[in-house]
């Protein structure tokens, strides 16, 4: 016989978190899902997890979330009947709805608010994501590409021009006695000359 659900919250840092505005194409491709990942930090949490019979549902992998453990959250965009789902409720920490373009970066402390579902012996309890209340934001920065390592070509040459620029600076503040905030307005001027040039040249 199953028990009665139960429901719990889990405080963590998000991970990935895709639980704004239009559902996203889920892993198999076959449908569409709201998701996030729970990085758990409080060790009390997996012994909570197992009293609620979803031990199993945390997961840990050392090339991950720096092998910290993190369960998994999902929902479907469809139930089973083919009804919609409604998307996952977000709040801030005062309650009040969340902004859909403000995107919940990596890092940021949130609870997680969910439904235990006890399906029967030998049978894998359902958990049902309800809402997320988003305590410390940490603002998404998308990155088109990841870092070159220092070793790469193209990577030394832009740092070597960086230095000899910053270098050409300070012997230009030094020889016409500036002080660091008149060097910096030169500096911005400088920028503000080229850009022009650069304009009537397309123009």
């Amino acid at each position: 016989m199953a028990n009665k659900p139960q429901t719990a919250v889990f405080r963590g840092k998000a991970q990935y978190a895709k639980v704004l505005g239009e559902p996203m194409l889920n892993y198999n491709k076959d449908g569409k899902e709201w998701k996030l990942d729970l990085v758990l930090a409080d060790k009390g949490t997996l012994a909570e997890a197992k009293k609620l019979g979803i031990g199993d549902r945390i997961k840990q992998k050392d090339d991950y979330v720096d092998g910290q453990n993190y369960m998994t959250f999902k929902q479907a965009e469809f139930k089973r009947d083919g009804t919609a789902n409604d998307p996952i409720k977000v709040t801030d920490i005062l309650g009040n709805p969340w902004p859909k373009d403000k995107l919940i970066g990596n890092g940021s402390d949130v609870d997680v608010k969910f439904v235990v579902i006890d399906y029967g012996p030998g049978k894998k309890s359902g958990v049902y994501i309800r809402s997320i209340r988003v305590l410390k934001l940490v603002e998404y920065n998308k990155k088109e590409f990841d870092d070159l390592p220092e070793d790469d070509e193209f990577a030394a040459e832009a740092k070597a021009a960086a230095e000899k620029r910053a270098r050409d600076m300070e012997q230009f503040k030094k020889d016409f006695e500036l002080d660091a905030d008149e060097g910096d307005a030169v500096e911005a001027d400088a920028l503000d000359d080229s850009l022009d040039d650069d304009l009537e040249e397309v123009l």
